[in-house]
This record gives C-alpha cells, sequence and structure tokens, in this order.
C-alpha cells in the first residue's frame, strides 16, 4: 500500500492540500501529516471496495466505518493509555458504552479483559462490530439501544463510556459507579460529574471535552492546568 503524500485539491474549497487516499491535510499541516502516514503505515490502513476501512491491530484485521478508522488512527495510543489504565483488565468484564465499531473492545480483550458488553444505539456501528466480533471469535456481547441507568446493573467490573451528551444520564444514578473512565462534555456537566462520583480529570481531547477516570489512572496522571484548558487542544500528560 503506498501511503505517500499527493498533492490534490479539497472536495469543499477546491484549495491545494495534502491526500494520501481520500484523507486531505492542509499544506502547512506538514507534522500531522506525517505523524498520520506513520500511523497507516503501523495500522497497515486500507479502504475497501465498499468505501470503508481496515485497520490492523494487534496483528487483527478490524473492518471499520470511516469515523472509526480516523478515530483508530487520532486516538489508539490514547484508548491504551486512558481506557486500560484505571484496572487491572486480567479476567475482567468490561462494559463498553459507545461500543463503535469494536475497536475499543479489542484492546480491552487484548489487554486481558475476560468479556466486552458493548452499547451502542447505532444500527449501523452495532453491524460493523458484530461482523469484527464473529471474524474475529471476540468474546464480545453487543446491545443496540440508546445507553439506559439499567444497564449498569448488568455485571461488569469496569465501564468506559463514550456517548456524546447521553453521559448527562448519570446525573441521575443514585449508586457508586465504581472504576469508569469516561468523555464529559461541557465545563458545568464536567465539574458536575467530578464532585458526584469523585472523577478526576485526566485529559483534555478537545475544546470542551474531557476524559474523567476514577481508580489508578486518576491517581497516577497530573491534572490539567487550569490556564490551559480554555486554549490548548491537546496537553500531554
Amino acid at each position: 500500500m503506498d501511503y505517500r503524500p499527493a498533492l490534490g485539491l479539497s472536495n469543499k474549497r477546491k484549495l491545494p492540500v495534502w491526500k494520501i487516499h481520500d484523507w486531505t491535510f492542509a499544506l502547512w499541516d506538514i507534522l500531522n501529516l506525517q505523524r498520520v502516514r506513520h500511523r497507516f503505515e503501523e495500522l497497515r490502513l486500507r479502504k475497501t471496495d465498499d468505501g470503508h476501512y481496515v485497520v490492523t491491530m494487534y496483528g487483527f484485521p478490524m473492518k471499520l466505518q470511516r469515523y472509526y478508522a480516523v478515530a483508530v488512527v487520532n486516538e489508539m495510543a490514547y484508548f491504551e493509555e486512558d481506557y486500560c489504565s484505571v484496572i487491572d483488565l486480567r479476567g475482567k468484564t468490561v462494559l463498553d458504552v459507545g461500543c463503535g465499531n469494536g475497536e475499543t473492545a479489542l484492546v480491552f480483550l487484548q489487554h486481558g479483559a475476560r468479556k466486552v458488553i458493548g452499547i451502542d444505539s447505532d444500527r449501523d456501528s452495532c453491524k460493523f462490530a458484530r461482523y469484527n466480533r464473529d471474524n474475529l471469535s471476540l468474546n464480545m456481547e453487543i446491545i443496540n439501544e440508546p445507553f439506559a441507568l439499567e444497564h449498569l446493573d448488568i455485571p461488569h467490573d469496569l465501564v468506559k463510556m463514550d456517548i456524546e451528551g447521553g453521559e448527562a444520564l448519570l446525573m441521575n444514578y443514585r449508586g457508586d459507579l465504581g472504576p469508569i473512565v469516561l468523555e464529559a462534555h461541557g465545563e458545568a456537566l464536567r465539574q458536575k460529574l467530578s464532585r458526584r462520583f469523585h472523577l478526576k480529570t485526566v485529559r483534555y481531547p478537545h475544546p470542551d471535552t474531557w476524559i474523567l477516570a476514577s481508580g489508578l489512572i486518576a491517581a497516577n496522571k497530573k491534572p490539567i492546568p487550569q490556564t490551559l484548558r480554555n486554549t490548548a487542544y491537546e496537553i500531554p500528560i
């Protein structure tokens, strides 16, 4: 597979851009272009005839929709750092809320989890998750439903939650969440969740978005400096 960038025109503005297949980068964005190019090579990313993508994770070919392929390219290292440091995953069951195409389930299983229970409201996402589960023989149960607090009654050892806006439902939960790592959207909600469940902010991946966690990861990571929260896109910790 040829991952060399070539000059082309953007689809929307028709301005000159770098292109690797159908992924585009501004001409001045050389550092990000090189980073993504290396990730393409590591993941052996390729586009399928039906317009989707295959990435190789831990030696396993995962078939992904474009949105999730982008997430893996950009966030793979953070999946491991954020999601797999909360508890010792060996022999554990993970409740993966917002499981996408099953890419994070594979990360959990490769780090020792016994089983992943994936929840996602999107029918197409679950279709891809089932394909990957069956094709790769993953110990994964898939629930194609919008997240509800009742899902927390399913026996589990860790909750991972990435459902934009849906995390607000947790404010109505009266129990103890236990080990959890979640993506919170909005400063007000971040503060409420942090206070209510004693969570720590461990990363600030996008404007108005925070990764909150309990357990080992919160103890081992440094808090994000307050003065940087409104200006930095991504802060290495």
